[in-house]
């Protein structure tokens, strides 16, 4: 007879094998068998929380905080870096940039085009020149060089992004592990828990048939080894 059970999204299967004289508990790789003998065929029902899966929502829960954390407090681009890396400057495109032009009042706007830097050759002052022209960033229609920017908003979608989505994870993870999970416990001769069955998994219909006739064996073995002992 068998009996296979999990506590959450397959997690943790287990594979349970009765035969007339053992148990089986196959997981994984790993499989333990214990004789029926060595039980008691009294059980107890417990319930327990998944503690291991109910910790992973909580972990996940902790990094999208810490992920928004991050997004609402680094909202700045580094101006330095931008500034050496002009080829950058279209990626300003639709973000909010404040600019200050001398020492007039900063103006703070919307990036409605980029005009890229521009080397080349042009007539200045009558006479042909090496001209070398910074990225320009039209702010409320008027054009601003880069060196002028003061302050950029970072793009933090991504960041934001994977906070909703560990948020959901871990919400989802902690309501799903909230839940309590029924067990039936069996007992070694020394009175310590030697084997739990899970209410839980695919085989969940069965599981009081498979337990009823554990503990059945259980008492027949018991029995059969008193009588060989008389």
């Amino acid at each position: 007879m068998e009996y296979k059970d999990f506590v959450f999204a397959g997690v943790g299967k287990r594979h349970f094998t009765l035969s007339e004289d053992n148990i089986s508990v196959r997981r994984g790789r790993a499989n333990v068998t214990l004789p029926l003998k060595d039980l008691e065929s009294e059980y107890r029902t417990v319930r327990r929380r998944v503690s291991f899966v109910f910790l992973l929502g909580w972990i996940c829960l902790v990094v999208g905080l810490a992920f928004l954390v991050y997004g609402l407090v680094f909202d700045s681009e580094d101006i330095a870096e931008l500034r050496s890396h002009p080829e950058q400057a279209e990626g300003l495109l639709r973000r909010q940039v404040t600019v200050q032009v001398d020492d007039e009042q900063p103006v703070t706007g919307v990036v409605a085009a980029v005009r890229p830097a521009y080397d080349g050759r042009d007539v200045v002052n009558g006479e042909l020149q090496v001209v070398h022209q910074e990225p320009q960033l039209e702010i409320n229609s008027t054009f601003y060089p880069l060196r002028d920017v003061i302050h950029a908003k970072a793009d933090r979608t991504e960041v934001f992004t994977l906070a909703a989505v560990c948020g959901g994870l871990a919400l989802l993870i902690v309501f799903s592990s909230w839940r309590k999970v029924e067990y039936a416990v069996f007992k070694n001769t020394t009175g310590v828990d030697a084997i739990a069955i899970a209410r839980a998994g695919p085989d969940t219909s069965r599981v009081d048939l498979f337990v009823d006739e554990l503990s059945r064996r259980i008492a027949q073995a018991n029995d059969d080894e008193g009588g060989r002992v008389d």
